[in-house]
């Protein structure tokens, strides 16, 4: 009984920690197979299998993305089939540096994203993405450069009253200055 409170409680922990914090966690616990400096998760379902994903650097991980490393259809492929025996199929994932994974996205086994990729919101990725450039849909396809994005949200946001508060880190600045630029007349 108390193993379990202590997973409820570890598990609400990590659930109000921010992303930065939940990925130094995992880093500094070795959850993942490898993990490099500067990511950031703000959801974190690795599956049962989390020694299989390796993430590089500057990783951003949204909300709600799942990382599938095993394929669960072969159980019931090898109980319809006569083979006597039994099949499994498991794969890893990996990430590499500069990339941003949008909420809800799929990851599946033997897959590769990046370096300087994004993965779109909803995204179900089965099979490797390029360095550079933006996929999404089911299955993922590439619909636009990296570059070319982040030359869009550089020039659009360069006005905007926080961006000289970004630099320096101060978080209660820019939230002050995003409240009264969104939220006052």
């Amino acid at each position: 009984m108390l193993n379990k409170i202590l997973r409820i409680y570890y598990f609400l922990r990590l659930k109000l920690l921010n992303g930065e914090r939940r990925a130094e966690y995992f880093r500094r616990k070795k959850i993942l197979f490898s993990q490099g400096k500067g990511c950031s998760f703000t959801g974190f379902d690795f599956g049962p299998e989390p020694y299989l994903i390796s993430i590089h650097n500057n990783v951003e991980v949204a909300t709600g993305v799942l990382f599938v490393t095993h394929d669960d259809s072969c159980r019931v492929i090898a109980n319809a089939a006569t083979h006597s025996q039994p099949v499994d199929r498991v794969g890893s994932i990996e990430v590499f540096d500069n990339t941003f994974i949008g909420a809800r996205a799929i990851i599946m086994p033997n897959t590769k994203i990046g370096p300087n990729a994004i993965v779109a919101a909803g995204c179900v990725v089965i099979k490797d993405v390029p360095p550079g450039v933006i996929v999404g849909g089911n299955p993922a396809r590439v619909i636009g450069s990296f570059n070319d994005y982040a030359e869009k949200i550089y020039t659009s946001s360069i006005s905007l009253p926080w961006i000289e508060f970004m630099q320096s880190g101060e978080r209660d600045k820019i939230r002050d200055l995003r409240m009264r630029y969104f939220w006052n007349d």
